[in-house]
């Protein structure tokens, strides 16, 4: 699983908030199933409760 962290007072950082909103779209939600054959999935779309 892939997760972007950050500490607590970095989590409104604007630059990290860029990266995320880059990484999270559909786009490499595809190139993630494709690579992995679906043996990992996007974090961003799972529920952990």
């Amino acid at each position: 699983m892939n997760v972007v962290a950050s500490t607590k007072k970095n989590r409104n950082n604007k630059v990290y908030k860029k990266v995320v909103k880059a990484y999270q779209t559909q786009a490499t939600k595809k190139v993630i199933k494709k690579v992995y054959n679906g043996s990992t999935e996007a974090a961003w779309d799972l529920s952990f409760k």
